[in-house]
C-alpha cells in the first residue's frame, strides 16, 4: 500500500520550548467500537518515537487524531501546542506525514515533477533538488513513480514529507512491504534525519524488533491500550525475564513446570520463558531425555516483553 502525504511547515514563533506532541487521555471510538481507550503520550525534540503494538491495536488512529483527521472522543491532543483539530491549518504548516493510504500520486508522474509541484504549496519550500539528493533520488528524477521500487516510492514520499520544513514527522508503517534491505534503509534516513535536523518523529510500526533498534522511546499499544511506555532498554531491564528458551523439535508439557512465566507454541516447537532457574533446568532436562529437541537460551526482545505483557492481560 502506498502513502499520502499530509504537506508541513515550520513552527513560527514556539522559540523551541513547546512539546512537540502531548497526548493525554485519548478517546476514539467507531460506533459501539472503542479504536482507543484513553491513551497517553509525548514526543519530544530530536527523538525518534515509536508506537508500536499489532495491526489494529489503534495505531493508525492515535496518528489521525493527532493530525487532525478524525475528531478526538475524549482527551486532549496538542501539537506544539496547538489543538490539531480546531487549529487544522497551523497543525499542517508544522509536520509532515507519511500515511498508509492512497498517495494520489499518477504512475507516469515524474519524481522531479512531483517534488516540484509539492514545494508550490509553500512559501519556503526546501529545494527538491537538494531533497532528492538527500535522499538518494536525484538519479530517478525522470523516472516514473510507477516504475519506482517499493523502498525508492518509501523515499519518495519522505522526501514530499520533508519538503515544507517540517518541525514534527509522522509516519505510519513506512516500511510496510519493503524487503529487509529497504526498511534498512528507510529507518536509517529516518535516524539521520532527526539527528541532523533536530526533527521530533513518530512512527508506527508494527515490526517490534525493528522499534527496539532505532526508537528512543517506545510506547506499546494493545487493543487500543498503552500497555508499556519508555525507553527500549529500559523497559526490558526494568521488566527483564530471566531466562528465555527456545525449545525446536518438540513441545514439552508446560503445565507440568512450575513458574513458567508463558509460554508460545511453534510449528517446530515452544517459546518458554521463566524466571526460575529450576523451571529452565527442568525444560532443558526433558529436551535431553527427548532426542531431536534443542532447546537455545537468550535475552528477552521488546517482542517477548510486548506478549508477555498481553498475555498478562487476556491470561
Amino acid at each position: 500500500m502506498t502513502a499520502a502525504v499530509v504537506v508541513p511547515g515550520p513552527v513560527a514563533g514556539d522559540g523551541g520550548q513547546v512539546v512537540p506532541v502531548a497526548v493525554d487521555g485519548l478517546v476514539k471510538r467507531y460506533g459501539q467500537a472503542t479504536a482507543l481507550q484513553g491513551i497517553s503520550l509525548t514526543v519530544s525534540r530530536a527523538e525518534v518515537h515509536g508506537l508500536i503494538g499489532p495491526n489494529g491495536a489503534g495505531k493508525t488512529s492515535a496518528l489521525e487524531c493527532l493530525l487532525g483527521l478524525r475528531a478526538a472522543d475524549g482527551g486532549t491532543v496538542t501539537v506544539f501546542g496547538m489543538d490539531p483539530w480546531r487549529d487544522r491549518e497551523r497543525v499542517f504548516s508544522a509536520v509532515g506525514a507519511y500515511l498508509q493510504e492512497d498517495a494520489g500520486l499518477q504512475r507516469r508522474l515524474r519524481v522531479g515533477e512531483a517534488m516540484r509541484a509539492f514545494a508550490t504549496f509553500y512559501r519556503d519550500p526546501e529545494p527538491p533538488d537538494s531533497l532528492l539528493d538527500q535522499l538518494g533520488l536525484t538519479a530517478h528524477r525522470r523516472a516514473a513513480y510507477g516504475d519506482l521500487s517499493g523502498g525508492e516510492k518509501a523515499r519518495l514520499h519522505l522526501a514530499l514529507a520533508l519538503v515544507g520544513r517540517p518541525s514534527l514527522l509522522v509516519l505510519d508503517e513506512p516500511t510496510a512491504g519493503l524487503d529487509p534491505a529497504g526498511r534498512r534503509d528507510v529507518w536509517l534516513l529516518v535516524r539521520r534525519l532527526c539527528a541532523e535536523r533536530g526533527l521530533a518523529v513518530l512512527v508506527s510500526t508494527h515490526h517490534l524488533v525493528e522499534a527496539e533498534r532505532h526508537c528512543d522511546r517506545v510506547t506499546m499499544l494493545a487493543r487500543g491500550a498503552v500497555v508499556l511506555c519508555g525507553r527500549p532498554r529500559e523497559l526490558l531491564d526494568a521488566h527483564a525475564f530471566d531466562t528465555y528458551l527456545e525449545v525446536t523439535g518438540g513441545s514439552p508439557p508446560i503445565e507440568r513446570f512450575k513458574n513458567v512465566t508463558w509460554s508460545v507454541p511453534r510449528t517446530d516447537g515452544v517459546d518458554v520463558v521463566t524466571a526460575s532457574t529450576q523451571a529452565a533446568a527442568a525444560v532443558q532436562r526433558w529436551a535431553t531425555r527427548h532426542g531431536g529437541c534443542r532447546v537455545s537460551v537468550r535475552p528477552a526482545s521488546l517482542e517477548d516483553l510486548f506478549l508477555a505483557r498481553v498475555a498478562e492481560r487476556d491470561p
